[in-house]
């Protein structure tokens, strides 16, 4: 064939064609096709070698490899650049051939770039959503706020190949968006700036974001007069904020950036609302368990000061304690306990965590006029958000020192306020954390327990005094009866004639005077009333005195008390004896008597009587027994706790009080222990009602002892601790659930202590690192052994640094979430993702790190699966039960709370409150198709006899603004034994858009299908060790087929060469498949074009494209490739060769032999039929 004709032949063709040189690659000939594809002429690529700029460099090599191994190319993919810059994707096909009696190539191409094009948008988008789904499963797993945040946004910047990433969140006041978390360190020291940014602010496109709705793009930032770039981020070029909405409730906004001109599209707006719709429920989802977790600190708290406060009578060494605790719970920085004093009559610190000069300045100046000292005199809780802001008293002080909000409540006990308690804080309080109900709760147990000290302590002193009284009076009234009769102690005779006393020395000694400092030892009766008898008395002394003077007896006789003046100021009390001497006529021979100071003794009355009045009102029960066990005397209190009255008990013995098992085990032992040593013991000791049944109590016995030290009684206080037992219940139950849950977790809770510079472990945490406490010596380990022993070398510095800086932090809230590694006795290295915050003292010092190592092996494990696995991010978004609701039967009344009512976007107050008929709910919420199946689901739920049912459903609804959405709703009822029912309750979860992101998937699958079928590609894979091909529709309609037809999408090797390989290939696929499994490459890939079978009953081609992945030791992970149909191009490659033979045969016929003579070289080219017919060859000629 001449030049010229294959010229023409090649220019004719519709497909672009080159042919080079094969010894120096010289361009011979392009056609007009191959020119305009790299827009550029003919003219200039012909003559060139090598021509560059046009093929990617790494594809040239690989073209003229798999020429060197094949001697061909077929269809090999290749990137070309056109003169004008534009990316061309073509099938590239060399093939040998003979052009001017030289060895040259014949190049064609196939442009596919508009296929390529949507192949690599749809792999995008597939990586984009898979991205998605793995972030999103990835917070859904994390529940506390801020290493969510912080997961969340590195996650972002590095899945996405961001710039920067980081997150807004609206504040609880809805007016501002503040700066939560921000990508690696830089983002952490954008937090710490503290940025907030206006709602209103127009220029801010997270503003915008926030307050349309919707995501915006600026595709250029520097083109923005309006931005301003931040000196951390000084390459952001482009900006992308997207709203975070559950429903439409903005939870803040993800605002990302990158540092390239033109990086956002819509589709990118797309794939990021997705994702901040999901990141916004795991806020939500994070939030609602920290108030969970918040209410369950406030209870725990609760039930160990209530424990404490009914465990301890003498308060002083547990107030600080309490405080502590208090100041645990609710996160207050500082506060005081104070107790109103009725002597100084002002409120004096009991205990305080307080810095050291508001300490003096307490000290110095006392409580008046403070925040504290205003709760008591309110008696009522006060709450200040912000001190700044009409504080009732002068907080200057306060302010300056850095505090800015303050609660504080009364110690309040049977309507009686004993103190205070009073807590303040560096940061402002958000007005729904302003509730004082929990520290009230708090301040009502500790006025509990300050009202039973103060009773316990007036009990203890007036048995005392009485004790001592009684002696006293025992000894005084022998003494005194001897004393008057033999001394006359006190005597005095009156001369009724004269009007006048007669007194000696004991007498004035009563009234703490003498007979010098009153004239002498004679005074008148008026005098007498003036100076020494208490002027409400003086009634009663007169009186008493005409009755002796009036009676008629001849030895008249009378003994009366009455109130006396003491000369130094004080009153006293007497008892006076009255006694008149008369003759046979009845005038008076003598009038005398004798007083006596019964001071004391009515002190100890007034004693024994306010005593007998606490122990009647206490609510312990006390009870005291004689020596044989019979009762003397017991208060309502503890008739009331065993069911009897006071009448009933008295006389009764102790052991009625407790069943036979008690008495042996419990009470006998405690009785002799308190007998022999004579001290004091209280321990939880069971009691038995008067109906039998047993309760448990706290139980005090003490013995009684007379004046000589002689036991004569035993004493008893109890009381009853069901309620506080079954509290202690709850909260072992708790601690047990809790250690399970660590243990399920393999979470293993620690402290150091800077001061000793030690560490304690849990027992399991050893056993977690090969070792064991008996091994260490206990749980105590020093800093330098634990990093020695199981912290890895090349890990050392990075626990050291950590250390450092929580030490020399100023922050006092400083925590850390750090991933690091654990190295166990027998050396393996084990991933721990290590929590801790610090404590501080009042001077700022850093004395104590409490953390939480947790074993993250599995979930590191996990990470490669959950990147493939849309399915756990299902599972995940089902374990938020958001929208909780419960149905009442019985009165067919649904009851909601707000959650539910937000994601029908409306709110309980448009709808009447919390609770609405079956029938309102169904006319108002539910889509109307879908009533029949939620009436369905209902029925049959209430038909079930499950006692546990519970069933998982989806309908659409209609949101109260008009639209209409998508959610799941979780069905539970729980029955009784007997099948009645207990609970009807569930959760709904707005799947909207999850429902959307479905729909996008499935278009998107649709497309990628449709792209597979136009390029008639079919993808597979096989698994080696079960002899498997899984297949896709695609590929089975390579060979006009379907699955179906086939049993599935599983078919073995054998069944596959038998189906749809050409017998004459089978030894090629063969031989392919025995090299893929034996190469030791890791990444293997091998291109081969075969034969097949069509199921109706043809014969095609197809290309083969096989990879092999392997891990380092050589194991095979995945053998899978992609076939594609090439029978079109093999029929033109054929059409075209059975056309260059015609054309040989016709030359060959015409004798027609061409030629071509280079001028510049003075050389002619020949065909070789042309040297034949010379008589020669093209051997001969050279």
């Amino acid at each position: 064939m001449s030049i010229n004709q294959m010229q023409s032949i090649l220019s004719a063709l519709p497909l672009p064609m080159m042919v080079a040189r094969r010894a120096d690659n010289q361009i011979l000939f392009v056609n007009k096709q191959f020119a305009q594809l790299l827009e550029t002429d003919p003219a200039d690529l012909t003559g060139q070698i090598n021509p560059g700029g046009f093929i990617d460099p790494a594809d040239r090599q690989d073209l003229f490899r798999l020429l060197a191994e094949q001697g061909f190319v077929n269809e090999a993919e290749v990137r070309l650049m056109s003169r004008g810059g534009h990316e061309i994707w073509v099938l590239f096909s060399v093939h040998p051939i003979a052009y001017e009696e030289d060895a040259a190539l014949l190049l064609s191409m196939t442009e596919i770039t508009k296929q390529k094009q949507t192949e690599i948008m749809l792999a995008q988008r597939a990586r984009e959503m898979e991205t998605v789904s793995k972030v999103s499963a990835f917070a859904t797993s994390i529940l506390q706020i801020d290493e969510l945040l912080q997961s969340i946004v590195d996650l972002t910047k590095e899945q996405f190949s961001l710039y920067h990433a980081h997150i807004y969140l609206l504040d609880k006041q809805g007016t501002q968006l503040k700066l939560a978390s921000g990508a690696g360190n830089i983002g952490r020291q954008m937090v710490a700036e503290e940025r907030i940014i206006p709602l209103a602010q127009e220029q801010s496109l997270v503003a915008q974001a926030a307050r349309t709705g919707q995501g915006v793009i600026e595709n250029d930032v520097n083109s923005n007069p309006a931005f301003l770039q931040h000196p951390l981020l000084p390459n952001t070029k482009a900006e992308m904020a997207v709203p975070m909405l559950v429903g439409e409730q903005l939870i803040g906004v993800l605002d990302v950036q990158a540092d390239q001109i033109d990086y956002f599209t819509q589709e990118s707006i797309e794939v990021q609302t997705t994702l901040a719709a999901q990141i916004g429920v795991a806020i939500q989802n994070a939030h609602s368990f920290e108030q969970n977790l918040k209410l369950f600190t406030e209870a725990e708290a609760l039930l160990e000061i209530t424990h404490k406060a009914s465990h301890f009578l003498e308060l002083d060494n547990i107030l600080d304690e309490v405080l502590d605790k208090v100041l645990a719970a609710t996160g207050f920085k500082i506060g005081l306990i104070s107790i109103f004093n009725p002597q100084a009559e002002q409120l004096q610190l009991a205990a305080h965590r307080l810095p050291e000069p508001m300490v003096q300045s307490i000290v110095q100046g006392g409580l008046k006029g403070s925040l504290c000292d205003l709760v008591y005199n309110r008696k009522e809780a006060i709450v200040l958000t912000d001190l700044t802001q009409d504080a009732p008293v002068d907080v200057t002080g306060l302010i300056e020192s850095g505090y800015h909000s303050y609660q504080g409540v009364p110690l309040e006990s049977s309507g009686e306020v004993l103190g205070t308690l009073c807590l303040f804080h560096t940061d402002r309080l958000a007005k729904e954390d302003a509730n004082p109900s929990f520290l009230t709760a708090i301040g009502q147990q500790i006025g509990n327990a300050l009202q039973n000290s103060n009773l316990f302590q007036q009990a203890q002193l007036a048995t005392q005094e009485a004790q001592q009284s009684e002696e006293v009076l025992r000894r005084s009234e022998a003494e005194l009866s001897q004393a008057l009769e033999i001394a006359k102690l006190g005597y005095w005779e009156f001369d009724v004639a004269n009007d006048l006393f007669t007194f000696n020395d004991q007498f004035y000694a009563i009234f703490h005077t003498t007979a010098e400092a009153h004239g002498g030892y004679q005074l008148s009766s008026g005098y007498y009333a003036e100076n020494f008898v208490y002027p409400d008395d003086m009634a009663l002394v007169g009186g008493e005195i005409g009755l002796a003077l009036n009676s008629t007896d001849q030895h008249y006789t009378r003994q009366l008390e009455h109130r006396i003046l003491y000369a130094d100021g004080g009153v006293g009390y007497i008892s006076v004896n009255f006694n008149v001497e008369r003759d046979e006529q009845g005038n008076i021979l003598r009038f005398y008597g004798a007083n006596q100071d019964i001071t004391e003794r009515k002190v100890a009355e007034e004693a024994m009587r306010r005593l007998t009045y606490a122990v009647d009102q206490s609510l312990d029960g006390t009870a005291v027994a004689d020596l044989d066990g019979n009762l003397t005397f017991v208060n309502p209190a503890w008739a009331q706790m065993h069911g009897y009255t006071v009448a009933e008990l008295i006389g009764s013995h102790l052991s009625i009080f407790h069943s036979p098992e008690q008495l042996e085990h419990e009470v006998a032992p405690a009785n002799a222990h308190v007998m022999k040593t004579g001290e004091s013991f209280q321990a939880e000791i069971g009691h038995m009602r008067k109906d039998g049944t047993l309760f448990p109590t706290l139980m005090s016995i003490g013995v009684l002892h007379d004046a000589n030290g002689n036991p004569i009684g035993l004493s008893a206080a109890c009381q009853d601790i069901t309620e506080r037992k079954a509290a202690e219940l709850q909260l072992r139950e708790n601690q047990e659930r809790l250690a399970e849950s660590n243990r399920i977790s393999k979470l293993y809770p620690w402290e150091f202590d800077l001061a000793t510079q030690m560490f304690t472990f849990i027992p399991e945490y050893f056993e977690f690192l090969g070792s064991s406490e008996k091994e260490n010596g206990g749980l105590l380990i020093s800093a330098q052994d634990y990093a020695t022993k199981f912290v890895p070398p090349e890990e050392a510095a990075i626990v050291a640094n950590e250390i450092g800086q929580a030490i020399a932090t100023k922050d006092p809230n400083y925590s850390r979430n750090v991933e690091t590694y654990n190295m166990t006795v027998d050396g393996r290295i084990i991933p721990v993702l290590v929590r801790f915050r610090i404590e501080k003292d009042q001077d700022g010092n850093t004395v104590k790190i409490i953390g939480a190592n947790q074993d993250i092996s599995e979930q590191k494990a996990a990470e490669e699966e959950l990147r493939r696995s849309e399915s756990e991010l299902s599972q995940a978004l089902e374990i938020a039960k958001l929208g909780y609701w419960e149905f009442d039967v019985a009165n067919d009344l649904f009851h909601f709370n707000d959650q539910f009512y937000s994601l029908f976007h409306t709110t309980a107050k448009a709808h009447g409150g919390y609770q609405l008929s079956s029938g309102y709910y169904a006319e108002n919420f539910v889509y109307p198709d879908d009533l029949g199946i939620v009436g369905e689901e209902i029925g049959k739920a209430l038909n079930s006899t499950d006692r546990h049912y519970s069933r998982l459903i989806e309908h659409r609804i209609l949101y109260a603004d008009g639209g209409v959405g998508y959610i799941t709703v979780n069905v539970n009822v729980e029955r009784d034994e007997e099948g009645n029912l207990l609970r009807f309750y569930g959760a709904n979860q707005d799947i909207t858009d999850r429902k959307l992101a479905e729909e996008e998937l499935r278009r998107s699958e649709s497309e990628l299908s449709q792209a597979l079928e136009i390029a008639k590609l079919g993808y597979w894979e096989f698994d080696v060790a079960n002899d498997l091909f899984t297949f896709n529709d695609q590929f089975y309609a390579l060979f006009h087929t379907t699955a179906k037809a086939h049993g599935g999408y599983k078919i073995s090797s054998a069944y596959y060469a038998q189906h749809f390989v050409y017998p004459d290939d089978m030894p090629l696929v063969g031989s392919e498949i025995e090299k893929a499994l034996t190469s030791t490459d890791r990444y293997y890939t091998r291109l081969l074009e075969h034969r097949i079978l069509y199921a109706d009953g043809g014969v095609g081609y197809i290309t083969v494209n096989v990879n092999v992945e392997r891990d380092e030791e050589g194991n095979l992970l995945r053998f899978y490739g992609a076939n594609q149909d090439i029978s079109e191009r093999k029929a033109a490659e054929n059409k075209l060769q059975e056309s260059q033979a015609r054309l040989a045969e016709a030359n060959r016929i015409s004798k027609l032999y061409p030629w071509e003579f280079d001028l510049a070289t003075q050389m002619f080219t020949f065909i070789s039929e042309y040297f034949e017919f010379l008589g020669s060859s093209e051997k001969e000629n050279g």
